[in-house]
């Protein structure tokens, strides 16, 4: 027979009801709106559960950072007026770990405020299998009898259901973002795809275009070239032609040959239009004069300039470069471009050719500037596109084949910078764009118009001064020697050579000379310490660093351990003899009694240098077998001798090639080097072919 309930149990039963009543699914104690939406909605709820159970006058939940090195206060109730105590206590707890304790507890931790009957204080963690999600902190009123184990352990199921609830939401969150982020990405493509395709529809129309413009352009200079050379042809098999009219022969002559120029012109852009978009488009960087070639571009467009009446300006803003390190092929083809467009598009006034240089960026910028017919505005960025003109007409009008500026982009970038233009209907077009130099060091700016025309000098014509003194210099490379040699007998100075810095201490202190010239990279003592040690053994006259190595940190680390100044390897005659004018008087003795070779057109100087190219082999045998051993030591020392005397004997690539060598040496990226000393092997081979 079962037991009969008895009014003890009876009420326990019922006490027990309405713990379980409490219970009850927090969805009903939360609005319709509020449901699945925050946390504050469902710790709103749970508080009501939880109050109950236990009678809470004060209570709030603290929740992690992103870190969980953190704890919020982020729930608070009844009133805001409470936000503060709170978060003072829970911060003492914190303090005194017992905040740390209840998080390593997956049950209540109760702390009592005095004697019997007093306010009680429970922390509770709230957590998942998997992490914890908050903490709770409530406070009592007095209360009367202790909390029973049914009250504690229902308040632990309320604690961990909240805290599922919490995680669910976030996950639900979650989802629901993720949703709304594919909707978003699904539009977003969707648009691109339509995009792509009138894209695609207009590049489509812009090539039938071009083709059909192309094949105009293609056909117009043929009809010429063939017309004419029939008639030459004709008029040389005609027997019973008793003379040639030769002026009207040199004239259809003439026509070929600008037509053939111009159908040239047309295959070379499409060539150079394929490369790029393939991406084997070849920028070739080496150490050139961009005055000597911006007046090459001027002497070149100025005859088409004229034929117009237009006025052609060049105008260089001060300080200029006097060298730097790009293409100038691709340089010149950038600005025969513009200049040619420029022309082409203006009927009277003046086309202005503008170049500056900015030495913290280390870039050049140019502007040519016309007073033509302008681009509107919303054909600015069309015009930098593939087959794109301005509209059919300017093709009607003015010919062209619409590849001229797309080039002239991709070769800017390709050379460290960009394009862009201003214009303006009917009053003219501004086409600005810059280029990367390499390192310009202060020392190598131009700074007056006097010394910016200097480099026009043909060097056939340049003659050395005539010196009177003693050198002492150092240098280990027999080439670089012999051509320094050269330089100073073409002065009539005295000198003493030497290949190493022990050596060259020991002349200077033996013969005290006016001036020397000292090697940095040497073998058995460098240059740099070979100074230091002739201005501790007393000597005070100039020392004067040769050296490859001439960025801005190194000029300061010569100036610092006792030079007085450097000379730029590769070595060039005019720097050469200006450096020693600062430190020799004139002589009295003639220039025909120094009996001076000219520079370069010397019998001396062109035997020196086809010495050099010859043994380019053996110093190329050289860099292999020390690769191959792994000596990166010597390896970069015999790099580096090639980068001073490249340029110095008349094969700049040499010297540039060698810097790139000497950059992937100090990133430590040896695994390049076999490939670039490939690619000597091939300017080594081209040079004894060529020679």
């Amino acid at each position: 027979m079962s037991k009969q309930p008895t009014a003890s149990n009876s009420g326990d039963l019922q006490y027990l009801l309405e713990m379980l009543d409490a219970l009850v699914a927090p969805e009903d104690y939360l609005s319709g709106s509020e449901k699945h939406s925050s946390k504050e909605a469902i710790f709103a709820a749970y508080q009501l559960q939880i109050r109950q159970i236990i009678p809470f006058e004060k209570m709030g939940f603290m929740v992690p950072d992103e870190d969980g090195l953190d704890f919020e206060l982020e729930y608070f109730w009844p009133e805001s007026q409470i936000e503060k105590e709170l978060q003072e206590q829970l911060e003492q707890y914190i303090e005194d770990r017992t905040f740390s304790v209840a998080l390593q507890q997956n049950r209540p931790v109760i702390l009592q405020k005095g004697e019997h009957n007093s306010e009680l204080e429970i922390l509770h963690v709230l957590a998942t299998r998997s992490k914890i999600v908050a903490m709770f902190f409530g406070v009592t009123g007095k209360i009367k009898k202790e909390l029973n184990e049914l009250q504690l352990k229902m308040l632990s199921i309320i604690m961990a259901n909240c805290a599922y609830a919490l995680d669910s939401n976030e996950l639900a969150t979650q989802i629901r973002e993720y949703n709304e982020q594919l909707e978003t990405k699904i539009e977003y493509r969707t648009r691109e795809l339509l995009t792509a395709k009138e894209v695609a529809e207009s590049a489509n129309k812009a090539k039938t275009e071009f083709l059909s413009n192309m094949s105009h352009e293609l056909r117009t200079p043929l009809t010429s070239i063939i017309g004419y050379a029939e008639s030459i042809h004709q008029g040389l098999a005609d027997p019973v032609a008793q003379n040639i009219n030769l002026e009207k022969t040199k004239k259809q002559s003439e026509v070929i040959i600008r037509n053939a120029s111009h159908l040239s012109q047309i295959i070379n852009d499409v060539l150079d239009l394929s490369k790029i978009e393939s991406g084997n488009l070849e920028i070739e960087k080496m150490v050139f004069s961009p005055v000597l070639m911006i007046e090459e571009v001027k002497n070149l467009v100025t005859l088409m300039a004229k034929d117009k009446n237009l006025e052609l300006i060049v105008h260089y803003q001060l300080p200029f470069p006097a060298e730097i390190d790009s293409d100038p092929t691709r340089l010149k083809q950038i600005l025969l471009n513009l200049s040619s467009n420029a022309i082409k598009f203006t009927e009277s006034g003046t086309i202005r050719i503008e170049a500056s240089f900015v030495q913290p960026e280390q870039k050049m910028f140019f502007k040519v500037i016309d007073e033509g017919i302008g681009v509107a505005p919303d054909k600015h960025g069309q015009i930098f596109e593939p087959f794109r003109q301005a509209d059919n007409s300017t093709t009607r009008c003015f010919g062209g084949s619409g590849l001229g500026l797309v080039i002239c982009k991709h070769l800017s970038e390709a050379l460290g910078g960009n394009i862009s233009l201003k214009s303006e209907i009917g009053k003219g077009t501004t086409f600005s764009f810059s280029i990367a130099t390499g390192k310009v060091p202060y020392e190598n700016l131009i700074q007056t118009e006097m010394e910016l025309f200097e480099n026009k000098e043909d060097d056939d014509d340049f003659k050395p001064p005539s010196l009177q003194g003693h050198v002492v210099f150092s240098e280990d490379w027999i080439d670089n020697q012999d051509l320094i040699a050269f330089y100073l007998e073409n002065t009539g100075l005295s000198y003493t050579a030497t290949s190493n810095g022990e050596e060259a201490v020991e002349k200077v202190l033996e013969e005290s000379p006016a001036l020397v010239l000292m090697d940095i990279q040497m073998p058995v003592m460098d240059g740099m310490e070979a100074t230091q040690l002739l201005r501790a053994c007393g000597y005070s006259g100039p020392i004067v660093a040769l050296t490859a190595n001439v960025l801005k940190d190194e000029v300061e680390k010569y100036m610092a351990n006792g030079f007085d100044g450097f000379l730029a390897k590769p070595i060039g005659q005019k720097k050469f003899y200006s450096l020693l004018e600062q430190y020799f008087e004139k002589s009295s003795i003639s220039k025909k009694e120094q009996s001076q070779d000219s520079w370069p057109a010397s019998d001396k100087f062109k035997t020196m240098s086809a010495n050099f190219a010859s043994s380019l082999p053996e110093r190329l045998k050289e860099l292999r077998e020390v690769l191959g051993q792994g000596d990166l030591k010597q390896f970069a020392a015999l790099v580096h001798g090639l980068k001073g005397a490249g340029g110095s004997f008349g094969y700049p690539e040499i010297t540039v090639l060698a810097k790139e060598m000497e950059k992937v040496i100090k990133e430590r990226a040896i695994k390049e080097l076999p490939y670039q000393v490939n690619e000597l092997e091939k300017m080594i081979n081209d040079i004894v072919l060529n020679q």
